[in-house]
């Protein structure tokens, strides 16, 4: 897990290439031949003492593949995760990033996780309903490279815990990461700069790293150096998926 003191990391997918298919696989349409067996769809209700960030448990690829169990997610990430799409790709009226969503499911045997994605694109089309349109766009990004002199993180240490924190010290950022990939750096790095970074180093494997910066995305672009890495900003085509209408409350289960 990705820890952040000011909480603004996030998982993303990263290679650009695979980026590319992943999201034309997801987006080429709704196949209404899929669905869960049984699915719950309903506004998320606070209780007492509740954290602030959502639950998400089971689905194919983890230890209950037959099960998938959502808890205080926005609609907004819903689609997002079912469109196989990242965060700055999708236009929304502002209500879906707010209000929160409790799903239940029930996986068919034998499921993928790219069939119980369109699983629950059916899922959000029948309950919200869910009208979308998808467009191309230039988009401003930073494209992340191997500077000169070579990456300069050190291997991970087999045995340790995945973590990335950031602390601020008299007025300067550090963030200290161990058993970091280069998308998880990236994902980072998208949520402190103004515009997302795009993984273009074709390095593999994991890292443990730190760095120090002034805490503004501008110094940062230089802090990556200490990396052995590189930002650049450039433009490049996305998809972008933009949300029509939905129902702020889900039709009945």
């Amino acid at each position: 897990m990705i820890k952040s003191v000011n909480g603004r990391g996030f998982y993303v997918r990263s290679a650009l290439a695979l980026f590319f298919f992943m999201y034309a696989a997801a987006a080429q349409g709704t196949d209404d031949s899929v669905a869960f067996e049984v699915a719950s769809v309903r506004p998320h209700v606070p209780v007492p003492g509740e954290k602030g960030g959502f639950t998400q448990k089971g689905g194919p690829g983890t230890d209950d593949p037959g099960h998938i169990a959502i808890g205080n997610k926005t609609l907004r990430n819903l689609i997002i995760d079912a469109y196989g799409i990242r965060n700055f790709q999708i236009e929304h009226p502002g209500w879906m990033g707010d209000l929160r969503y409790d799903i239940m499911a029930k996986v068919p045997a034998g499921t993928t996780r790219q069939q119980a994605n369109a699983m629950m694109r059916n899922l959000l089309t029948e309950r919200f309903q869910l009208k979308v349109s998808k467009e191309k766009r230039d988009l401003p990004v930073y494209g992340l490279t191997v500077a000169k002199s070579g990456v300069k993180m050190k291997s991970a240490d087999p045995g340790s815990t995945p973590q990335l924190r950031t602390e601020f010290v008299n007025g300067r950022a550090t963030v200290k990461a161990e058993h970091q990939s280069m998308s998880k750096l990236v994902t980072w790095l998208t949520g402190e700069m103004t515009h997302p970074v795009i993984n273009l180093t074709k390095v593999a494997g994991d890292f443990d790293f730190s760095l120090t910066w002034s805490g503004e995305p501008e110094d940062l672009v230089a802090a990556v150096k200490q990396l052995g890495l590189q930002m650049d900003r450039r433009k490049m085509p996305f998809d972008y998926l933009i949300i029509e209408s939905a129902l702020k409350v889900p039709t009945e289960n």
